[in-house]
């Protein structure tokens, strides 16, 4: 048996011969230890580089990202509770976003040379409001027919004399008096009438008959007052059908809603050779307008649930001399169904920048800038760090200017107009050339400022076109108002039944806006 200090002796006796036997035998052996140390040290530096880049790369990814969440959760913040506007104060602007432009294009308008026409841009105010002590009767007087009530005295005779009074005054008031609509049955009786002395005594009765006008609808008390009616207040004023048959109720006249939606759209087959019409017309025009919207068809033949259909707007532009409005049902957003309707075609057409029209032969596409100054409106109120708001400030502020611009040449020719435009708005867009190579030299593909850049530059040859002739507008804005009465109406009426319901309301909205465009009532027209 061991006691307790043979056993502390033992321990230590291994522990030294185990030191012994590690040692290296040889001098050789004992430096290639030496030096395999380092070696383990600087494998492991090498090992420690490249997680520390590895780990940087993540948080530079994890930065973008976080940054790109952020812009999205404002966006969608403004977007619920401040709306899509796309106005910009000049206030808002940061110090050194007003700065830069005074110092880079100060010189382009306000620094002309000796000898040239400087033009000087205007901001447009709100018009002044109705002066004072003239009533809405008074300034709407001559244009409303008149009703004139007169009140006389129950006696007109002197008490004293009993001779007849004369007029020495009257005291007029003026009110404006609306009138619900007015229901009634209109009765056509077409007669026939024979003559009785030759039914009597002659060999044969001569009878003559009159014949009744043709109906709009056979077999239905459709009125053309009343299909003008419906569309107007459907496709024009924004009045659902079901909000058109609880007033017609209210009123004691039972017209439902199943009967006016099939007076509607059989009445539009009437109509659809006049609209089918307008693309000749339209084809004879040098420069078009177009832009689309959606609506939702429920029982689409051959689709098994509602399908998102497309409704195609192709209009003239400001300077025709006949203006036509043209929409468009269709099923879908494919290539070749837009292509057969254009087809034709030859001259510029100026759209929100769809792909499509890019590539169309005989076509000069034309991009529209609000769409590039609203995407960098975005970037502006999304942007989180200095330098984004800094840069998306500077290029609003350049479509602004070139805006205020355009707006002082609109009363002009389109020759003079594209020589002040190619004066003054290209230089401009050189400085905006230059601004958007600085923005695409930041590596910020992914943030809004970075997509608003991108998207300037792929659509930078179109907008480029303007300056090719001086009908053509710098702004698709024309089309975007046009097609607007039919997205309020769509926001009421929801939704299309069959596609039959899709291709009425395209013709009546084609008719509507086309009588609003030169100056006619579209009711009465």
């Amino acid at each position: 048996m061991l006691n307790r200090t043979d056993k502390q002796a033992k321990m230590w006796t291994g522990r030294s011969n185990a030191r012994i036997i590690n040692q290296p035998a040889t001098q050789q052996e004992a430096a290639g230890a030496l030096i395999s140390l380092p070696m383990c040290c600087l494998s492991l530096v090498v090992y420690l580089i490249i997680l520390v880049m590895k780990l940087t790369a993540t948080i530079l990814i994890l930065k973008e990202q976080n940054f790109w969440l952020v812009e999205q959760l404002r966006r969608y913040n403004r977007h619920t509770f401040v709306g899509k506007t796309q106005a910009c104060d000049g206030q808002i602007f940061m110090p050194e976003v007003a700065e830069w432009l005074n110092e880079t294009l100060g010189l382009i308008i306000g620094q002309q040379s000796e000898g040239e026409e400087v033009v000087e841009t205007t901001t447009k105010t709100r018009s002044p409001r109705k002066p004072r002590g003239k009533s809405l009767v008074n300034l709407l007087n001559g244009n409303f027919p008149e009703e004139v009530i007169e009140y006389m005295p129950t006696n007109c005779t002197c008490p004293e004399c009993n001779r007849q009074l004369v007029n020495i005054g009257v005291n007029e008031r003026l009110s404006l008096v609306i009138i619900p609509e007015q229901i009634k049955i209109r009765k056509e009786r077409a007669y026939t009438m024979k003559c009785e002395y030759c039914d009597k005594y002659g060999t044969e009765a001569h009878v003559v008959a009159a014949k009744l006008p043709a109906a709009v609808l056979p077999g239905s008390e459709a009125s053309p007052e009343t299909i003008a009616y419906l569309a107007y207040q459907k496709f024009l004023m924004g009045s659902p059908i079901y909000r058109l048959e609880k007033n017609f109720l209210i009123q004691g006249l039972p017209l439902y809603r199943q009967t006016m939606n099939s007076w509607i759209n059989n009445a539009s087959l009437i109509l659809l050779p006049l609209v089918e019409r307008f693309k000749h017309w339209l084809f004879q025009e040098e420069v078009l307008l177009g832009d689309e919207t959606t609506v939702e068809c429920l029982k689409l033949e051959g689709a098994q649930k509602p399908k998102k259909c497309y409704v195609w707007l192709v209009r003239t532009s400001r300077f025709s001399e006949h203006p036509l409005v043209s929409f468009r049902f269709e099923d879908n957003r494919r290539y070749a169904t837009h292509r057969d309707f254009i087809q034709g075609f030859q001259g510029y057409f100026q759209s929100d920048g769809y792909d499509f029209y890019h590539g169309l032969e005989g076509i000069v596409s034309v991009g529209c800038f609000a769409h590039a100054r609203g995407k960098f409106s975005d970037a502006y109120k999304d942007g989180g760090s200095k330098l984004f708001v800094t840069y998306a400030g500077r290029a609003v502020m350049l479509f602004d200017k070139m805006f205020k611009l355009e707006d002082t040449f609109k009363d002009l020719q389109p020759e003079e107009r594209l020589k002040k435009r190619l004066q003054y708005v290209h230089p401009v867009m050189d400085q905006l050339d230059t601004l958007l190579k600085e923005i695409e030299s930041k590596g910020i593909k992914k943030s809004s400022l970075g997509q608003a850049a991108a998207y300037t530059r792929n659509q930078w040859q179109y907008m480029m076109n303007v300056f090719m002739d001086g009908r053509l507008d710098l702004t698709n804005n024309l089309s975007e108002r046009t097609i607007k009465d039919y997205v309020i109406a769509r926001k009421n009426f929801l939704f299309v039944i069959h596609e039959k319901g899709g291709v009425a309301s395209a013709v009546y909205t084609s008719i509507i806006a086309t009588a609003r465009e030169n100056g006619l009532n579209p009711y009465e027209y």
